[in-house]
Formats: structure tokens, sequence, C-alpha cells
């Protein structure tokens, strides 16, 4: 395949070593790295997708979390569901600012929290809106989840 950058170069695929049949494509050329999708299929090999490996990651998280904090967590979703009602919306900050008042700290791993809004998503208590700005200062104002209780 002739590399649409140069046009002169040729796509090659380069293996990762660390997982079969992932790697970077490249042009011989002028050296642009390219998606390894096509590369990886046309190797043969299955190709590990990115969501693959961030599910992997959050189930693994959330296996290994503290039972104890994982019941507080959803304790926490939960009770406020309740308080909200069918309809009523609530962000990640107001899980947050509840578990902060009853001094539960965070985990260690914050891949466990979406382990444990996932499950409650797929069990029908909830559902994910849309991303907004949060407001606590120990998370910058970063992206989060806003939910509304079904």
């Amino acid at each position: 395949m002739e590399c649409p950058k140069c046009g002169t170069g040729l796509i090659q695929f380069e293996s990762s070593g660390l997982i079969p049949g992932w790697g970077d494509a490249f042009c011989t050329k002028c050296r642009k790295r390219y998606p390894t999708r096509e590369t990886a299929k046309s190797s043969g090999r299955d190709e590990p997708t990115a969501q693959r490996l961030r599910d992997d990651g959050i189930e693994r998280a959330g296996r290994a979390a503290d039972p104890t904090w994982k019941r507080q967590f959803e304790g926490a979703v939960r009770e406020l569901a309740a308080q909200r009602g069918h309809g009523g919306l609530f962000t990640a900050d107001d899980v947050w600012d509840l578990l902060e008042e009853r001094g539960v700290p965070e985990p260690r791993e914050k891949r466990a929290v979406t382990h444990i809004y996932n499950r409650l998503v797929k069990g029908g208590l909830i559902r994910r809106t849309r991303i907004v700005s949060g407001h606590r200062k120990s998370h910058h104002a970063g992206h989060i989840s806003e939910f509304e209780v079904l």
C-alpha cells in the first residue's frame, strides 16, 4: 500500500512484540505512523481493540477493588437515585460529594468506579445522559457523567 502522505513510500507493519498481532503501521520513506486496524487484520491475527482493552481494565479494577468500598459506593449511587426519583438527574460529582461527607476515600484505581456504574446501567437503575464539566476541585473540573434515574 502506498503512503497517502508522501505518495512514494510503502506502508509496512511492525509488531510491538507485547501483544501478538498488535503494533504500528508506518511509511518506509517518511516514517508516518498509521492506525493498526487494517494491518493487524491483514496479518491474520485477532486484533485487540482499544474498547476491549479498556473494558478488560475496568473489569479487573472492579474485581480487585475493596468489597466494603464497592458496597459504600454503590449504596451512595442507589441513595441518590432514590432521592432524585424517576427521571431525576445526578452527576458523578454528586456521588463523590456524598461519599466525602461520609469519610469514604476515593479508590486506588478509578476504573473500579466505572465498573460499578456500568453494572447499575446494565441493571436498569440509571442511564448515562451526557458528559458535563465537574465542580470538584480535586478533579480539576474534568469531564464527568451525568445520570438519569430510570
